[in-house]
């Protein structure tokens, strides 16, 4: 595996790791269930890597072909993209506690909250990744130098 290829796996677990735990923590307080916690969080960590990767796909097939108003515009891509997979993710955890606990109130609390919390939570993931790199690339410079 190429080094490339092992930053990507690594950051990819990382925020699995980051975005489940949140999950499970903003579970268990809107239910004040240990159990219930852990089951959401677990069962949303499963689903959502098959959905993750079925998005990609989607996605990585729509960029092949010229897609109106997003063809040469990255940010554009990247914000639509970002959207639609937190739609898809916020929506499958609401679906998941409220399959678990049978509450659509505190399911809707749920969704809601995980969905504000983890947007704050991958910009800083994404910044803390992007001076990883930038540190990582600043020392091969020093060496090569």
């Amino acid at each position: 595996m190429t080094g490339s290829k092992k930053l990507a796996l690594a950051k990819t677990i990382s925020w699995r790791v980051v975005a489940s735990f949140t999950t499970f923590l903003i579970a268990w307080a809107y239910t004040g269930e240990l159990d219930t916690g852990i089951l959401i969080g677990s069962s949303e960590a499963v689903v959502k890597m098959f959905l993750y990767y079925g998005h990609e796909r989607v996605w990585e097939k729509l960029l092949t072909k010229e897609v109106r108003g997003l063809s040469g515009a990255p940010r554009r891509q990247a914000a639509v993209k970002t959207i639609t997979w937190r739609v898809i993710a916020s929506f499958t955890t609401f679906l998941i506690a409220l399959v678990v606990t049978g509450e659509l109130v505190a399911s809707l609390e749920i969704g809601f909250t995980e969905a504000a919390a983890k947007m704050i939570l991958y910009y800083q993931h994404e910044r803390a990744w992007k001076s990883f790199h930038d540190k990582r690339e600043a020392s091969k410079k020093e060496v090569s130098a």
